[in-house]
């Protein structure tokens, strides 16, 4: 909006003396002063400017004026909330705002009338079942735990390994143990066979007669079995090999090799291989005096294998000969330790 400014100011032309140029007022002056006068008067708000009490209520007009009867019209149009809080006084207590519906308006409500105006069992969607006495829920410890009461108080559940009954023979294929394990953040639990290892076993072998090239080492397939109660690996009377299973096998191994006749000078050698490394040595030569006689050699050797590894014996004799036949003669004692 812009304000009038006077641009001439007449009374003191008229202390001038008549003839003065300055006492003449010309019309350039008088237009001068008309046009500020009519500026300012276009620019300001006159009566017809004054909100009306529609427009006061829809609230979407901003190029007229709010006077203050017309906004204590606003406030009380509707419920008139707006208008009842503006007239409303400072209580000087703690009160909180209701809404009286007997008189339509908004008033002080104290704690106490409203308190005592709530009944909790009446309220919307009120389920029973929620709200029971705490002294009639308990907690019971299980087995294994200790501690455990009703939620009248805070309670804690221990561990209580002694309350257990012991087991004096765990199935270890098919009972448990609780652990954390940390690599997964997570409670698990653990076969105790995985923990304590499979139940260890042993084996023996022996073979019915096989021949021997001359300075050839050659595998002894021990085709026949003894006893079998291997737990860590398998033994193949086909190959003569020893696997070890998935967890692998730590062995003792015993081999015993005999050929009925070799000639004077004449060598027998046995040899263990884990994989293809060797591992177990026996030798025996024939120190007779221009007699070929019998000839023995053997060997002890205590292996770890890891999971799929194999242990092979294999015999040579300096000149073709046959192992004999019996388990007494040619034989392969397995021990697993572990």
């Amino acid at each position: 909006m812009t304000n009038y400014t006077k641009n001439v100011a007449c009374d003191v032309k008229d202390g001038l003396t008549t003839g003065d140029p300055d006492k003449l007022i010309l019309g350039t002056q008088l237009d001068d002063e008309f046009d500020e006068i009519a500026a300012a008067i276009a620019t300001k708000y006159d009566s017809g400017n004054i909100a009306t009490q529609a427009q006061a209520e829809a609230e979407a007009s901003n190029t007229v004026l709010m006077t203050p009867q017309r906004v204590a019209q606003w406030a009380d149009y509707n419920a008139g909330a707006v208008g009842d809080l503006q007239a409303l006084t400072d209580p000087n207590a703690a009160r909180v705002l209701i809404w009286n519906d007997s008189t339509n308006a908004v008033e002080w409500g104290t704690y106490v009338s409203l308190s005592s105006a709530i009944d909790h069992d009446l309220l919307l969607n009120w389920v029973a079942d929620k709200h029971l006495a705490h002294s009639s829920i308990s907690i019971t410890a299980g087995s294994g735990l200790s501690g455990g009461g009703t939620i009248a108080a805070s309670r804690t559940l221990a561990l209580d390994i002694n309350s257990l009954t012991t087991d004096a023979s765990p199935d270890t294929a098919a009972d448990f143990i609780p652990f954390y394990d940390t690599s997964e953040g997570a409670n698990n639990k653990v076969l105790i066979s995985s923990l304590a290892g499979q139940a260890l076993g042993d084996a023996a072998f022996y073979t019915a007669g096989q021949s021997l090239s001359a300075g050839t080492e050659a595998t002894v397939v021990y085709t026949t079995t003894d006893y079998d109660s291997l737990e860590r690996g398998t033994f193949s009377t086909s190959t003569g090999i020893y696997t070890a299973g998935a967890s692998g096998a730590r062995i003792q191994v015993a081999c015993l090799a005999r050929v009925s006749s070799i000639a004077v000078g004449g060598t027998l050698v046995i040899n263990g291989y884990h994989n293809s490394t060797a591992k177990g040595y026996g030798r025996g030569q024939n120190y007779a005096d221009g007699t070929a006689t019998e000839l023995w050699a053997m060997f002890l050797t205590t292996v770890t294998l890891a999971a799929g590894d194999t242990f092979t014996c294999k015999a040579t004799a300096s000149s073709a000969a046959t192992l004999t036949s019996g388990q007494q003669y040619n034989r392969i004692s397995i021990v697993e330790l572990a």
